[in-house]
């Protein structure tokens, strides 16, 4: 048994420990915290996590693009081709007609390029809808397909919804004409798809980004298949960005000249901050991590991620060292909050223990004091462990619980008849307070439904002058018997020498009229079947129902069965 003065040495000593070890953990966890390979780690995080969430952004258009461009060299016939003579045999693309010569298989020809280029039309502009950003997508085809169709261009550059425009036409511009046809040449040059800008794109008047995709069908150019993005989605997702107070992410190119900087104007190199930044920029590879590069600009000592995009623009995040290092003043703040608050958590740990012990010593006196008012139904916690307290907890509460099954007896005893084993006339009486009280109350809005029946044995007094009290004990038995096998679903009382009361209830309620026919009959049977003046039962009896609008209490009730009883008895010996 562990005494209670030991358990508070053992949980004061425990709390000081922990103290000691939780001060000892944070101050560790400072200290490494900052070191300059968590500062490194931290920004180079930072830009690692908005690559991500920029290159999720644009992988999601190529994989649209893509989509799209593969569902167009599918959806191309190759067959109508060669018939319209876009193509020979062999795939290579053939001179159109001239203009004035339109061939019946030309115009053929036309018609379907115009409902093939109408259905990726309509496939496109779901995909363009859903994507953030996207502000016109493009199916150019190959203008040596048809002088008549060349696919479509579908804007929203000053409009609010996507619209159809005039696509550009190539044969105005040169091939190194950026602003006006590098989205069509560019790719077309690579041979594969293509990440465009930022540029300004003359024909829309906006600048923007392009992703461009070149289809081809068995080796044979068809067109270019693209989508536009506004220059400004990017920007947006650049100058969210916030490292500590007063850093920030720019953009360059592969040759460190300015995208967006927010003090530095685009089109500067990033060398007019610090030519360690162009070398970081140049190194990188498209798929590595990102390089970190220690500069002084304005005589502010900073550092900075340098990290390549999926469109293979530089993404910078860059912050002061003293923000980077400011995290060091801040862990010293807080070992000295933790300090302070595991010292008070320690001294709110005594006065826990000290709580502890006096509470169950309280409730032993609360409960003390309830059972001299008789009231043996509180409970201890029996729970607690082998200490003085917790014994002595478990003795009472023992103490308690026999002395409320002795009570529960003597109780059992008082209300029980013990001839008939029924509750008797103090049961009675308990049970019409509680029943009165569900009258006054009205639980849920609804008065208890129920009828009392009050029934008189009418031979006991001749049985006892003839055959002995013994017989009429008997007869009282059978005659209680006889009640409770009629009335099973409702409380039988013994209120007086051959006075019962029924208060039905329930099943018996619904039913109470063929009971109560039921019971008297069976009286007239027995009366034709016993052998003996003591089986040969007769009951006088009155049934009264309880009528919310007219009584106020079971007394009312039982006063009207009463009188209907002792009419019933007056006619029996009258009949006598």
């Amino acid at each position: 048994m562990h005494s209670i003065q030991t358990k508070i040495t053992a949980l004061t000593l425990g709390a000081i420990i922990l103290s000691l070890l939780l001060s000892a953990g944070v101050g560790i966890r400072s200290i490494i915290m900052v070191g300059d390979t968590d500062s490194t780690r931290e920004i180079r995080l930072l830009s690692e996590n908005r690559r991500q969430i920029l290159n999720e952004y644009m992988d999601d258009i190529e994989q649209s693009v893509n989509m799209i461009a593969h569902f167009a060299v599918e959806q191309l016939d190759s067959v109508r081709l060669v018939q319209g003579r876009a193509i020979g045999y062999d795939g290579y693309l053939l001179r159109t007609e001239p203009v004035s010569e339109v061939s019946d298989r030309q115009r053929a020809l036309n018609g379907y390029l115009y409902n093939y280029s109408n259905g990726i039309k309509n496939v496109f502009r779901t995909i363009a809808n859903r994507t953030k950003g996207a502000i016109a997508y493009y199916y150019r085809l190959n203008p040596q397909l048809s002088r008549q169709e060349h696919g479509f261009l579908i804007s929203r550059v000053g409009t609010p919804a996507f619209t159809e425009i005039p696509v550009t036409d190539l044969s105005a511009y040169g091939e190194d004409d950026l602003e006006h046809t590098g989205w069509y040449y560019i790719p077309l040059a690579a041979g594969r798809p293509s990440w465009i800008g930022p540029y300004y794109n003359d024909n829309l008047g906006t600048s923007m980004f392009s992703y461009v995709v070149p289809a081809y069908k068995a080796g044979t150019f068809l067109g270019v298949i693209g989508m536009d993005i506004d220059y400004s989605t990017i920007e947006e997702q650049i100058r969210d960005v916030s490292v500590y107070n007063t850093g920030f992410a720019c953009l360059t190119d592969s040759e460190g000249d300015i995208i967006y900087h927010p003090t530095l104007e685009a089109g500067y190199n990033i060398s007019t901050v610090d030519e360690s930044l162009t070398a970081a920029i140049k190194n990188l590879e498209n798929d590595s991590s990102s390089e970190i590069v220690e500069y002084t600009y304005e005589g502010i000592r900073k550092k900075a991620a340098c990290t390549t995009l999926l469109n293979g623009l530089k993404l910078i995040v860059t912050a002061p060292v003293s923000e980077i290092n400011s995290v060091t003043h801040t862990m010293t703040r807080k070992i000295i909050l933790i300090g302070v608050a595991l010292l008070a958590a320690a001294a709110f740990i005594t006065t826990m223990i000290s709580k502890r012990i006096v509470s169950p010593l309280r409730s032993l006196t609360e409960a003390s004091k309830a059972m001299m008012r008789g009231n043996y139904d509180v409970k201890l916690d029996s729970n607690r462990s082998n200490d003085e307290v917790g014994v002595l907890t478990n003795a009472f509460q023992h103490l308690m619980d026999h002395l409320k099954l002795h009570i529960n007896d003597l109780n059992s005893k008082a209300y029980k008849d013990a001839l008939t084993s029924v509750r008797n006339k103090a049961g009675y009486e308990l049970f019409v307070r509680k029943l009165d009280d569900q009258i006054r109350l009205k639980q849920d809005g609804r008065s208890p439904e129920f009828a009392v029946i009050m029934l008189d044995c009418n031979s006991l007094k001749e049985i006892n002058d003839t055959f002995g009290h013994e017989k009429g004990d008997i007869y009282l038995q059978n005659s209680c018997h006889a009640i409770c096998r009629t009335f099973v679903h409702s409380p039988v009382f013994r209120v007086g020498g051959d006075e019962f009361i029924v208060v039905v209830q329930g099943e018996d309620y619904e039913n109470r009229d063929r009971l109560f026919s039921e019971f008297m009959e069976k009286q007239t049977g027995n009366k034709a079947e016993s052998s003996t003046p003591w089986n040969d039962l007769s009951l006088a009896a009155g049934m009264s129902v309880f009528d919310p609008a007219v009584d106020k209490k079971t007394e009312e009730v039982l006063s009207r069965a009463d009188q209907l009883m002792y009419e019933n008895k007056r006619l029996f010996h009258n009949s006598r």
